[in-house]
């Protein structure tokens, strides 16, 4: 799969990923709350995909876990935001695999909306 963040993104991704490696604290923790339920979050990518989106949000469960250990009740939850919050708000949900999430220890789904024209840069 080709690259989703332009290169002006990329760069600056890449340089944030190297700081990350040495930080203690998580920074999916940190990012402002767009909306909130029980046991989830959705949070702003502050490294969209700008090639392909022109809205890009994360949500990921309040707790800081990863896939592996969300409970049935952040699932069912998880669903029921899916069925209802993200259906009417994105338009796709990417969920990266375990290597190659930058940060594995705190499960997240991206949200996009699609920009109209692909590839265009604003």
């Amino acid at each position: 799969m080709g690259e989703l963040r332009s290169e002006k993104m990329l760069a600056k991704y890449l340089a944030r990923l190297a700081v990350i490696a040495g930080e203690p604290d998580c920074k999916l923790c940190a990012l402002p709350i767009i909306e909130s339920f029980t046991h989830w979050n959705i949070v702003p990518n502050e490294y969209p995909y700008d090639l392909i989106a022109s809205v890009h949000h994360m949500v990921l469960p309040k707790r800081h876990c990863t896939a592996e250990e969300l409970t049935d009740e952040e699932l069912s939850e998880l669903y029921q935001i899916k069925r209802g919050y993200i259906n009417e708000h994105y338009d796709f949900i990417n969920e990266n695999v375990t290597h190659t999430s930058s940060i594995p220890a705190h499960h997240h789904l991206h949200l996009i909306v699609v920009r109209d024209q692909v590839g265009r840069e604003d």
